[in-house]
This record gives C-alpha cells, structure tokens and sequence, in this order.
C-alpha cells in the first residue's frame, strides 16, 4: 500500500506546478517595441482562449491520470484477511510440516535440510474411481469425506484433489485415508 501512494507523489508535484502562474507564457506585441510577456496557470483558459490549447489539456490529462492513480492507489487486488466460508485462508491455515513435505513431494530442494524426497502419488481418474470416488452413486459423499479429512474446501473440483493428493500424500497416507472413510460409512 505505501508503494502505491508514492505513485501519486508525481503526479500531485506536476498539479502543483501546472496551478502556479508560470506554466503557460503568452507573448502579446507591444507597438512600443519590446512583446509583453505574460505567463498564466495551466489551468486558465486565457491561453485557451488564444489558441494555445496545449496548456489546458495537459492540466486535464494530469487530472485523469491523477484520479486513475488514485483509484488504483486505494483499491486493487488485497491479500485475503478473513477465511472462507470453509473456514480456510489458503496455506497459512495449514500447518508448517503439511506444507513442507508437500514441498518436499513435489520435488522442491531446501538449502538447509538434507532431506531425501518422498515418494509422490501418481493417482489418476481411473484410481479414483475404484476407491469409489468418482462414477458411483455415493462417490460424491466419499469425496466430501475426503476432503474433510484432508481439511479442504468442500467445493474443491475432482481434478483438484487429485492435483492436492498427487503432491500432498505419500501411497501409505493414501490407503490409510480410504481406510479411515470405509470405517466412517461403516459405523
């Protein structure tokens, strides 16, 4: 935000200057020999008035540019303050080893640990589909459970959380959480 106010600082100094009587000169002649010179604010329609359009739509183009800036200055895309309606802000909701080794799957290297990179998912539709996440008649119940238990939003596509578990869950993670939501139907 700061950053985008010093955009203004420019055009507010060019304002200023465009305002004080000196921007716009005028030379009327003068049968006494010597032109009389005049200087007039940008603002004045006199040098208008003489065909000397120049100043007044430079004064009009700085105001423009001056009330675009500043309704970038005070509005423009903001970082998420409150959560969802799920109740989640995006990764800071979740906690520091869940995004790590999310990290870590996902092939990133970290200068200060030595970490050996674990084994991704390689999930496809056609997995989904036999875990009976998607093609059943209760597939879209499953996958509500899943993405409770995997503490996602509840209107995350099917593509998506195959995206989500392909980097977040390792194989063993993967049969323990259909495991845990076949015990959920259960009792």
């Amino acid at each position: 935000m700061k950053r985008r106010v010093l955009y203004l600082l420019l055009p507010v100094i060019t304002l200023i200057l465009e305002i004080l009587p000196y921007g716009a000169v005028l030379h009327f002649g003068n049968p006494e020999g010597e032109p009389w010179r005049k200087t007039f604010s940008y603002f004045d329609p006199t040098p208008f008035g003489y065909a000397n359009f120049a100043p007044l739509l430079t004064a009009v183009i700085t105001c423009v540019v001056f009330v675009l800036l500043a309704v970038y200055c005070l509005t423009g895309k903001r970082r998420k303050t409150s959560p969802s309606k799920e109740g989640l802000l995006g990764v800071e909701g979740m906690d520091n080893q869940t995004v790590i080794a999310a990290l870590e799957r996902a092939g990133a290297d970290f200068e200060d640990v030595d970490s050996p990179r674990m084994d991704c998912m390689q999930l496809t539709k056609a997995d989904l589909m036999a875990a009976g996440l998607s093609g059943t008649p209760d597939s879209a119940a499953r996958r509500q459970a899943l993405l409770q238990v995997l503490e996602l939003p509840s209107t995350l596509s099917t593509n998506r959380l195959l995206e989500v578990v392909n980097a977040t869950v390792t194989p063993a993670e993967w049969a323990a959480l259909l495991h845990r939501i076949e015990e959920n139907e259960k009792g």
